[in-house]
């Protein structure tokens, strides 16, 4: 699927749906995540095998069944921030950075979804990322946000850090590996 949030105004010459929701940002975190890629390709037709190359079809009558979780305002704000934090990453030619985040967001939409699993397991994404301080990235912006965001972000690539055992750890949850092709 390609998402974006437009700030800009543009126009498009293609099929394409256009939400209008409170909260762009989150929505934007939890569609693009691997858990709702999954959900796409299982339950939408696809040109080819969807897992091999080919492609779901996104029609209306499909999206209007993806499941959006009810979430917290501290939750909600948590995805919107990291969202436009990966967008910002790509812009700054971070690759590296946004692909953590990206693997952040991904555990937090598995916590949204997987919650009673997780917490059985005493494994909170959202509260883990809030202890480590992402939420300080939110007063940036620009390139001081891009490069803030980078540094911070190497500590999902840290064994020593508590945020990275929590990452490691969701590999432990059968939907987890199942969802990432990890089987």
């Amino acid at each position: 699927m390609h998402a974006f949030v437009d700030e800009d105004g543009f126009c498009f010459n293609k099929t394409a749906f256009i939400l209008l929701p409170e909260d762009p940002w989150s929505l934007l975190a939890i569609l693009l995540s691997k858990p709702l890629d999954f959900y796409y390709r299982m339950r939408f037709p696809s040109h080819g095998d969807p897992f091999n190359g080919g492609r779901p079809q996104f029609r209306k009558d499909r999206m209007l069944t993806v499941p959006v979780p009810v979430m917290t305002t501290e939750q909600r704000s948590a995805l919107a921030l990291l969202a436009q934090v990966v967008t910002r990453c790509h812009g700054a030619k971070l690759p590296a950075a946004a692909a953590r985040l990206e693997a952040l967001i991904n555990s937090f939409v598995y916590e949204l979804f997987f919650a009673e699993e997780l917490h059985a397991r005493k494994m909170r994404p959202f509260t883990a990322a809030r202890e480590a301080g992402v939420m300080n990235l939110a007063a940036l912006e620009g390139p001081a946000l891009a490069r803030a965001a980078d540094d911070w972000s190497r500590c999902l690539a840290d064994p020593a850090h508590p945020l990275y055992a929590t990452l490691f750890d969701l590999q432990s949850i059968d939907a987890v590996r199942i969802i990432e092709g990890r089987t």
